[in-house]
């Protein structure tokens, strides 16, 4: 009687530490990790991606279409409701890059149809050297360089300085297609601007009120000469002379002053990966180019997505530089540092506490039940005897 009321307290304190013990939940890092697949389909009705993830059609992925011989985008979009995308093309290698916010950018190489293959006309050219001295490549076509006040020279029309005596000033004349000063006898006054070009206006000396002399405008880069004046464009800034610069954090972007800027969290553990993000004027930056650094000194490129976001992995410790760029140029640089996993741990995780003690913890308890239980028994039977 006595062994069977041990028993049954030992059933209820293994009970009660089997009810009170809750595992931790699974993080996200537990979740079994997809990749996306990319596949392309060559075809002279039109070359077809297809994007899945997890076995199903993925829609709504960002496309992009390189030429990879001349580096040149020729088609950009999403992939539609089946997961697929249609771009034109042949006769070329390409690169096609597919990218998501779900998962890490996929980029597939492929050798298109040859365009005879597909009932088309090869292309005579590729380049201007493969034509004529007169003439240029345009569309796999040769065609002769339209040069009416020039030369053509290295597939190029070379503009002569003049042809005709309007396009120099009004003490000048076009002699050889050269603008050369007249003499006494053949020079002209002026008595108002009509009687100049439209790029020249009439000086008149203290001296000589009644009689001027042509003079071309001085002009600028960064503006044009209109009804015998120069005219600025009022841009906010450019590149060519005399026109205004951008601020710091700025960059000149056709001729408009553009803020750009790139965000990262600070720091992470080595494993882990960083989501970041491009902004233009305060706005997602889509299909904007970044380059990332690694500590080893690695570089490695990519393009936002339709949100301006992209993935950082960290994949060793130390310090990442992130720059945004723009035109080629480096818009904004940033800096993520990496720190080494706790304790050395592979996964990355801290331990749930107690977690992986608790078997060992319920073993003990088990023990100790039974040695209570039997000194319990024995000396029942030694104060009976």
């Amino acid at each position: 009687m006595r062994l069977m009321m041990v028993f049954s307290v030992l059933i209820m304190l293994v009970c009660c530490f089997s009810i009170g013990y809750t595992p931790p939940p699974p993080s996200d890092d537990d979740d079994p990790q997809y990749s996306m697949t990319v596949l392309v389909n060559p075809s002279c009705d039109g070359n077809v991606v297809s994007a899945t993830a997890k076995g199903d059609a993925y829609p709504g992925a960002h496309v992009s279409v390189k030429d990879v011989s001349t580096a040149n985008l020729l088609a950009t979009g999403e992939t539609d409701a089946n997961g697929q995308f249609v771009f034109d093309g042949c006769g070329m290698k390409v690169d096609v890059k597919v990218t998501s916010e779900d998962y890490d950018s996929e980029t597939v190489t492929q050798e298109l149809l040859a365009c005879a293959q597909c009932g088309g006309t090869p292309p005579v050219c590729t380049q201007d050297s493969e034509c004529a001295a007169t003439g240029a490549c345009s569309q796999g076509e040769c065609v002769s360089v339209q040069c009416e006040c020039g030369k053509v020279q290295n597939h190029q029309c070379v503009k002569y300085a003049c042809c005709q005596d309007a396009q120099c000033s009004s003490t000048q004349s076009c002699v050889n297609n050269v603008c050369k000063e007249k003499s006494p006898e053949e020079s002209d006054g002026c008595s108002s601007n009509g009687d100049c070009t439209q790029i020249q206006y009439c000086y008149k000396s203290a001296a000589a009120a009644n009689t001027g002399t042509c003079k071309d405008v001085p002009s600028g880069d960064c503006g044009e000469i209109s009804n015998h004046a120069f005219v600025a464009y009022g841009y906010e800034c450019g590149t060519e002379t005399g026109c205004p610069s951008c601020q710091d954090g700025y960059e000149c972007t056709n001729h408009k002053c553009v803020q750009g800027d790139v965000t990262c969290p600070a720091e992470g553990v080595v494993g882990a990966t960083q989501t970041c993000g491009a902004t233009e004027n305060n706005q997602p930056c889509a299909n904007c180019d970044y380059v990332v650094t690694d500590p080893s000194g690695k570089n490695s490129t990519g393009t936002t997505d339709q949100n301006g976001s992209f993935t950082l992995p960290l994949g060793e410790p130390g310090t990442y530089k992130v720059a945004l760029l723009k035109d080629g140029k480096i818009v904004k640089i940033i800096e993520v540092r990496s720190m080494p996993k706790a304790g050395g741990e592979d996964t990355g995780k801290p331990a749930a506490a107690g977690g992986d003690m608790m078997p060992f913890i319920l073993g003990g308890v088990l023990v100790l039940v039974l040695v209570a239980a039997a000194i319990f028994f024995w000396r029942g039977r030694a104060a009976k005897t």
